[in-house]
């Protein structure tokens, strides 16, 4: 019986922890990789995209998928699913929508984005990693994969590296964020600075 406590207790920290993590701002933006060759695959996409907005992720799927019957290398609705199942919390069909989507688009920055985001939702540190890397290559002037890189780095207690991210998107970037995104950058850069310069303190006691 104290085993399976200890396993029970063990399992909803697990699942805390998780939960806190995907409470922390995340940049993930939409990115048209493929266009459908057929308009009504396109139709159910956007009909898909419009459930966001209640938060209907469920429906989403649904009409993504719709549109996946219609047009099976519409790689935009593969990691669009993919987002949808993040949201619903079931990482691991997250991670295998993005895979569909990056196996029909190698470049698809949203899919590795999503991808990374699920990763680390799962803890998979290393592979977050990667799939922001990968995005980043893609997309050097997107800032989606710098404040992905920043946020897991955070979390790995590397705060020189994640402080580096930031400052590698606002001396490169060439393309225009949202003042959403840039609202979470500089929150979580003030965040970072913060903890930095705490740590000196007490390096320096």
């Amino acid at each position: 019986m104290k085993i399976f406590t200890a396993l029970l207790l063990f399992a909803l920290s697990l699942q805390l922890y998780s939960q806190n993590k995907t409470e922390e701002k995340a940049i993930q933006n939409f990115y048209s990789t493929c266009r459908a060759e057929k308009f009504t695959a396109q139709n159910y996409k956007n009909s898909g995209l419009h459930y966001f907005y209640t938060k209907q992720y469920s429906k989403s799927i649904e009409r993504f998928n719709k549109s996946l019957e219609i047009d099976a290398t519409y790689c935009d609705s593969w990691y669009l699913i993919g987002y949808s199942y993040q949201q619903l919390g079931d990482y691991n069909k997250s991670i295998e929508a993005c895979n569909e989507s990056i196996d029909l688009s190698p470049r698809n920055i949203s899919a590795y984005i999503i991808k990374g985001y699920s990763m680390f939702y799962l803890n998979d540190t290393i592979e977050a990693i990667r799939n922001f890397e990968q995005a980043k290559k893609i997309a050097p002037d997107k800032i989606d994969s710098y404040y992905g890189l920043a946020l897991v780095k955070s979390y790995q207690k590397n705060i020189a590296s994640a402080v580096s991210e930031i400052n590698q998107y606002k001396s490169n970037k060439r393309d225009k964020a949202s003042k959403r995104d840039i609202k979470a950058l500089n929150i979580l850069e003030a965040k970072l600075r913060k903890e930095s310069k705490a740590y000196a303190d007490r390096m320096a006691d």
